[in-house]
């Protein structure tokens, strides 16, 4: 069927993109993402794949597209996208869902807060490797000039020697003191993640269902474009439930874990279901 071989394509091209780039959130801006849409080229071209994907898809029902085959086969990539999401079907949900939909689209107050602390950590990180380095390479120097300085009595190359030596030994210890400063805002920052991560996931379907409702636009066009997002990110938990339970089972998980894990994704889909209804129903003024 045409409709799953174009997936296949798009999926294959989903996994080498995920396979390729290592670490996305390093080429994310030091901006405040309190008030922007959290975006960069890596997530825009994952929307568009994932969109491209799951228009395909859509045509076929979920359980004849794992009867095809070739889906469970992507199950892991080398990205570490935010919140560690290695599994292919799990990264695109996750974009789709927690980046897209609650970040971008509906700027759920936890969503924000969430991926500006996640950002944050992962600049921290990024510039605490930077300084590293810088240390790594002005040490040897460093050495090296007290070394020669030793070597040399001759008072203008020890001049020299000197002058250069302090200078370098200011730039070690203003590096040192800015790796003080960003190993606590990597901590300090992945700690208050973890927390809003675990209040979101803490709170009841009713209450998660109230939150989005409050932030869905009034206007029809956005109205049905929400609609459009979640059908595609209700299909999608299917397959990778779907997916999830048949691998699982084929390497012999306990059934205990294994309905944990399907009734996780069923928790999403019934509230996912439940806000495209209400939206349904009032573009159609119920």
């Amino acid at each position: 069927m045409i409709y799953i071989e174009n997936a296949q394509i798009i999926l294959t091209r989903i996994e080498e993109k995920c396979k390729n780039i290592l670490d996305l959130e390093s080429k994310l801006d030091i901006i405040d993402f309190s008030e922007l849409k959290l975006s960069s080229v890596d997530i825009l071209e994952y929307e568009n794949l994932i969109s491209d994907f799951l228009e395909n898809l859509m045509h076929v029902d979920v359980n004849q597209v794992i009867n095809a085959g070739f889906l469970c086969n992507f199950s892991n990539c080398e990205t570490t996208f935010f919140l560690g999401k290695k599994r292919v079907l799990a990264l695109m949900t996750h974009i789709l869902q927690d980046i897209t939909l609650f970040r971008n689209k509906l700027n759920l107050a936890k969503y924000v807060q969430l991926f500006s602390h996640i950002v944050k950590r992962q600049l921290s990180i990024n510039l605490i490797e930077k300084i590293n380095q810088d240390i790594k390479q002005i040490k040897p120097r460093i050495n090296q000039l007290k070394g020669l300085i030793i070597q040399n009595s001759e008072s203008e190359k020890q001049l020299s020697y000197k002058n250069e030596l302090l200078l370098l030994e200011n730039k070690d210890k203003i590096s040192k003191s800015e790796l003080e400063i960003w190993e606590k805002e990597k901590r300090e920052s992945g700690i208050e993640a973890n927390e809003i991560n675990v209040e979101i996931h803490k709170q009841t379907d009713d209450e998660t269902i109230s939150i989005i409702m409050g932030k869905v636009p009034f206007d029809r066009i956005s109205r049905i474009e929400l609609i459009i997002l979640l059908r595609k990110i209700i299909y999608l938990r299917n397959l990778d439930n779907l997916c999830n339970t048949m691998l699982n089972r084929e390497n012999e998980m306990d059934e205990t874990k294994i309905q944990q894990g399907i009734e996780i994704h069923n928790k999403w889909i019934n509230v996912l279901e439940t806000v495209s209804k209400n939206i349904n129903d009032l573009i159609n003024g119920k």
